[in-house]
C-alpha cells in the first residue's frame, strides 16, 4: 500500500464516522411501521392503513423492500444496527465514486480530495432513509457508464436492467437511474456520430484514435430492458410512474424543506459550491474540451441540485468523478507523469498498513458515543413528543385528534393499530388540497375551527411554538394538559360523545 492508499482509507473511514449518527429522520418511523405491517400481515398495502383521514386513498408503497429491511434490521439490532448499515452504504457509495474517478484516469490524491469534497457536499442529506440506497445505486450506475465511455464499450453493462429490478422496489430515485442511463447512452451514440462527421483536432494537437462505434441496437435494448424493469413492482405502471408525481408545484415542493433550492449563504452548502467551482476551474483550464456524455450528465443533475437540496447527493456522486478527471487533465504534465506506479517498498508498505489500521481505529472509535442507547434516546426526546406520549399512556384521552406533520410517523410507530393519526410524512398520498388545509390550520389560520369540526377533533398534539398552539391557549373550551420544550397537548374540555369514536 502506498501513501495515496492511506489517504483513501482515511477518507472513507471519515465518511463512515460522519455518517454514523442516531436515527432522527421523521419519515423513518412510518417506513419502519410499514415494514412491520407487511411482515405481520404478509401483504403489501395498496390503500392507507395508518390515518384517520385517508383510509380510502390509494397508497403506492413503492419502497416496500427497504421498509422490510428496516424492520428486519430493527428486530436484529435496533437503531444501532440500522445506523451502522446506513453509514456502510454511504461509505460504499463514495468508495464507488473513488473507483469511478480512477477509472476515468484521475490521480489517487486528486480522486481522494474530490471524493471528500463531494461527501461533505451531500452530508446534510444523510440519514437512515431509503434515499441512501438510491445514492449507492446511482454511484454504481455512474461507474458502469464511465467504464462504457473510457473503455469504449459498444453499449452499457448488461447488469443495469437487473439492478433496476431491485432499485424500483427500494426507492423512487430509480427514475434518476433510468434517466441517467438513457441520457448518457444517447449522448454516447451522438458523440460517435459527431466524431465520425467532422473529427475535430484536440487542443494539444496530438492525433486521437477514433473510438469504436457504439452498437446502437444493443444500446437501445439495454435501455429498453431497464425501462421495462421499472414495471417489476407491486403497483405495475403506477409504481413506475410514481416519482413523476413530484414534478411541478405540489405540497412536497411547497412545504418540505429538503425540496427547496440551496441557500449558498448557509454553511452546509459551501462544499457543494466548492465542488462546482473546482469543476469549473478544471474544465476551463484543461487542454481538451468536455465529452458530450459528460456534459449530458452534469447539466441535468446540476439543474436538479439547484432545484432541490435533496438532489445535491446525486450530483455529488455523478459529478465528482468527472471533476476529478478534468482536474487531473488540467495538472502540469510533470505532475501527471509522477502518478505512474513505482515498485512498492516492503517497509513502507507495512508502515502504511499500520497507519491505516491505527488511523481507521481512531476515527471509527469516535462513532461509539453516537451509537449508545443514551444518545438515541436523547436524539428522540429532543425531536419527538416522548413526554406527551408517556403522559397519554397514564391518562384517558380522545382517539380523534390533530397532530404535527413532523411527528406523524413517530405516532404511527407507537400507536398503530390502537389509534390512528391525522397526518404523517406522506404528502403525496394525502393530496395537495388536504396539505394546504393542514398547513393553514397548523399556522393558526381561522380555518382551523372548520377543520377541527369536520374531523371531530378533541385533542391536538403539536409543537409549543406553532400557530395552532398559540391559538388554542386562548380559545375557550380547550385546555393545555401537558407541555414541555418539545410538545404541547391540548384537550377539548367536556368532550362531546363523537370524540371517543
Amino acid at each position: 500500500m502506498r501513501l495515496s492508499g492511506v489517504a483513501v482509507a482515511c477518507c472513507l473511514f471519515s465518511i463512515f464516522a460522519i455518517a454514523v449518527k442516531p436515527v432522527t429522520d421523521p419519515d423513518f418511523w412510518w417506513h419502519l411501521a410499514t415494514g412491520r405491517y407487511i411482515a405481520t400481515h404478509h401483504v403489501i398495502p395498496h390503500h392507507d392503513v395508518f390515518s384517520l383521514t385517508a383510509q380510502d386513498h390509494v397508497w403506492i408503497t413503492h419502497e416496500w423492500v427497504t421498509e422490510l429491511l428496516f424492520y428486519g434490521g430493527w428486530l436484529l439490532g435496533g437503531t444501532k444496527l440500522l445506523s451502522v448499515i446506513t453509514a456502510a452504504v454511504i461509505t460504499l457509495s463514495f468508495g464507488i465514486v473513488y473507483l469511478t474517478a480512477r477509472e476515468r484516469g484521475a490521480t489517487p490524491l486528486v480522486s481522494t480530495a474530490i471524493v471528500a469534497i463531494a461527501a461533505l457536499a451531500s452530508a446534510h442529506t444523510w440519514g437512515t432513509r431509503p434515499q441512501m440506497l438510491s445514492l449507492l445505486l446511482t454511484a454504481l450506475y455512474g461507474l458502469g457508464i464511465s467504464r462504457m465511455i473510457v473503455r469504449k464499450y459498444p453499449a452499457p453493462p448488461i447488469w443495469m436492467p437487473l439492478i433496476m429490478v431491485v432499485w424500483v422496489n427500494l426507492h423512487g430515485g430509480f427514475i434518476f437511474g433510468l434517466a441517467l442511463l438513457a441520457i448518457a447512452t444517447t449522448a454516447y451514440v451522438l458523440q460517435d456520430r459527431l466524431w465520425a462527421v467532422r473529427s475535430p483536432e484536440p487542443f494539444d494537437g496530438r492525433e486521437v484514435e477514433a473510438p469504436r462505434v457504439p452498437d446502437v441496437r444493443r444500446c437501445a435494448v439495454i435501455v429498453g430492458l431497464t425501462a421495462c424493469a421499472t414495471l417489476v413492482n407491486p403497483n405495475g405502471l403506477s409504481g413506475a410512474l410514481y416519482p413523476l408525481s413530484y414534478l411541478g408545484n405540489n405540497a412536497s415542493t411547497r412545504y418540505i424543506a429538503e425540496w427547496v433550492s440551496p441557500d449558498f449563504h448557509k454553511t452546509e452548502y459551501l462544499f457543494f459550491e466548492a465542488l462546482l467551482l473546482v469543476l469549473l476551474v478544471g474544465a476551463l483550464t484543461g487542454p481538451r474540451r468536455a465529452r458530450l456524455v459528460d456534459v449530458s450528465i452534469i447539466l441535468p443533475f446540476l439543474y436538479l441540485a439547484f432545484e432541490s437540496v435533496r438532489n445535491i447527493s446525486l450530483f455529488a456522486v455523478l459529478g465528482a468523478p468527472i471533476t476529478a478527471e478534468v482536474v487531473t487533465k488540467a495538472l502540469p504534465a510533470s505532475w501527471q507523469r509522477a502518478r505512474r506506479r513505482r515498485p512498492a517498498v516492503r517497509g513502507k508498505t507495512i508502515m502504511n498498513w499500520l497507519a491505516v489500521i491505527i488511523l481507521g481505529t481512531g476515527i471509527t472509535a469516535t462513532t461509539f458515543g453516537k451509537l449508545t442507547d443514551t444518545a438515541q434516546a436523547h436524539a428522540t426526546a429532543t425531536m419527538y413528543p416522548v413526554g406527551a406520549l408517556r403522559y397519554l399512556k397514564t391518562h384517558d384521552h380522545p382517539v380523534r385528534g390533530f397532530d404535527s406533520y413532523n411527528w406523524g410517523g413517530f405516532l404511527i410507530w407507537n400507536w398503530y393499530s390502537s389509534q390512528r393519526v391525522f397526518i404523517d410524512g406522506r404528502p403525496d398520498m394525502y393530496g395537495d388540497t388536504f396539505m394546504d388545509r393542514y398547513v393553514r390550520a397548523y399556522n393558526g389560520d381561522a380555518s382551523w375551527r372548520s377543520l377541527f369540526a369536520v374531523n371531530r377533533f378533541c385533542y391536538a398534539l403539536v409543537e409549543p411554538s406553532s400557530g395552532i398552539a398559540n391559538v388554542l391557549r386562548s380559545t375557550p373550551g380547550w385546555s393545555q394538559v401537558y407541555h414541555d420544550t418539545v410538545s404541547a397537548l391540548f384537550v377539548l374540555t367536556n368532550p362531546r360523545p363523537h370524540c371517543e369514536g
